[in-house]
């Protein structure tokens, strides 16, 4: 069975009635509007202009999606998937081989064309990748359907990895994360399915919640199609096939 798609795009801000008081009482100006047509888009905007609304205008699209609500309400409950259960609190201390079965077992596909986010760092460790580059995941991945989760996810990743470097300078004496500035680079991963892939994606009865996820299953190849920086972050068009 294959998940039907889902697009909440295109997205609209609006102001929130905080917004719309302060204007009243003359406190403050409103602020001009903006849109996000497409997952690029929203990406972009949500890092570059952390106070527009378009964040919770994707929370609320979703939320309001058919075709989202369908895809939850056909998830396994947690008895059902205790390896997938098991991974979503604590990935390093569950048997990934055993997710990757429940999720062709329990699971479905992301239909083709499918857009979903995932925060880390592009493979080797130092994240910055090339156009052309690919990867094959070599374990499940998350991924979420809200940028803002990735960037989150990926901030901690990035943290981790610039933490590992100054350790080793601290051993070395050395000056490696000095001569290797761009370690650990914050990244969102931009990912849209070229084919059908095997995937979880978490009803309500999985948490967190708000973190809306798809887990997706090994064994599938990632080629960096475009890659563009956004402030601290760099923006990585993907596509899974």
């Amino acid at each position: 069975m294959i998940y039907p798609l889902i697009n909440p795009y295109p997205l609209k801000d609006c102001h929130s009635d905080f917004e719309k008081k302060q204007a009243e009482q003359g406190i403050r100006k409103l602020r001009p509007l903006q849109a996000a047509d497409t997952p690029h888009d929203i990406a972009e905007l949500v890092e570059l202009n952390p106070y527009n609304n378009l964040s919770s205008v994707l929370n609320d699209k979703l939320e309001e999606s058919t075709a989202y609500q369908e895809a939850k309400k056909i998830a396994p409950p947690p008895k059902n998937a205790p390896q997938i259960t098991k991974y979503q609190k604590d990935h390093k201390k569950v048997n990934l081989t055993a997710v990757d079965k429940e999720i062709h077992h329990l699971g479905h596909q992301l239909a083709e064309g499918q857009h979903i986010f995932h925060g880390g760092i592009w493979p080797p460790d130092n994240g910055i990748p090339t156009i052309g580059s690919h990867i094959i995941l070599d374990r499940p991945l998350s991924t979420s359907f809200h940028p803002s989760v990735a960037s989150n996810h990926s901030a901690k990743h990035s943290k981790k990895i610039t933490e590992k470097c100054y350790q080793y300078d601290e051993m070395t004496q050395g000056d490696f994360k000095e001569n290797n500035d761009q370690l650990g680079q914050e990244s969102i991963w931009i990912i849209q399915t070229k084919a059908p892939i095997p995937a979880i994606i978490y009803g309500d009865h999985s948490e967190p919640k708000q973190e809306k996820e798809a887990l997706i299953a090994s064994g599938y190849k990632l080629t960096c199609k475009d890659v563009k920086k956004v402030g601290d972050i760099l923006l990585i068009s993907v596509d899974m096939e």
